[in-house]
């Protein structure tokens, strides 16, 4: 599942106020180094618009269960 940008994460994480900023850099850190391997995964989800994100997820895991 792919954020629209670092940034917008960034702020979704911060919004939260659940998150230390030391975790908020490692889950930054991390997000950064498996958008750059996005290629490699068999399916990237962005998550732009919840309620579609959510409706994609639900199709892909249907369509896996279906195969």
């Amino acid at each position: 599942i792919k954020p629209p940008s670092l940034f917008v994460l960034e702020q979704r994480l911060r919004d939260r106020r659940t998150e230390t900023e030391e975790s908020i850099q490692k889950r930054l850190g991390k997000a950064n180094e498996e958008l750059a391997k996005a290629d490699q995964f068999d399916y990237v989800l962005l998550n732009d618009n919840l309620e579609k994100a959510c409706m994609e997820a639900r199709n892909l895991v249907l369509d896996f269960i279906d195969k």
